[in-house]
């Protein structure tokens, strides 16, 4: 039908791939098929290396997300106070600044609260909770976009299409 034409036109997702392939893990995401996932760490990577960004130096350009398992708030903590220990924690730490503080975001419906920092490059870090639990996901954000690759605009995109799946 054109209608559904139309729609997939619109949605430049509609052709990605879908993390994970498996059922019952606790959040799913799209990914172009352009872009390296890995797990190491307790984290799932997604990363793609930018025009100018040489192998064994530390990132400069190319798109890095990177999600980690999921994590419980502890009894009455909330989600706010979480983050604000994680930047604490951060912030004693030398090799860091945190450059953006902590603010309230909005991602695919969810919310949640990010703080970018800067160290060995610069990082976003973007924390959400799962509707109904205190089951929260750190995603980190280590995009760097010098030759404007629409890098970021991509991280946006598969931001929209992550979702809690219990």
């Amino acid at each position: 039908s054109p209608t559904e034409t139309s729609a997939k036109e619109n949605d430049p997702t509609s052709t990605w791939q879908t993390f994970p392939s498996e059922a019952f893990f606790p959040y799913t995401f799209k990914y172009p098929q352009d872009l390296k996932l890995e797990y190491s760490d307790g984290f799932y990577a997604l990363t793609k290396w930018g025009p100018t960004q040489q192998a064994n130096t530390e990132f400069y350009d190319g798109l890095s997300l990177r999600f980690a398992s999921i994590t419980s708030l502890e009894p009455n903590q909330t989600l706010q106070q979480y983050v604000q220990d994680k930047i604490e924690i951060s912030q004693s730490s030398a090799d860091s600044t945190i450059i953006k503080a902590l603010q309230p975001v909005t991602i695919a419906n969810l919310s949640g609260y990010s703080y970018t920092s800067k160290g060995l490059g610069e990082f976003e870090y973007i924390f959400l909770q799962t509707p109904e639990t205190d089951q929260i996901v750190r995603i980190i954000n280590g995009t760097q976009d010098p030759t404007n690759q629409g890098f970021q605009q991509t991280i946006s995109q598969i931001l929209q299409t992550f979702q809690f799946t219990n």
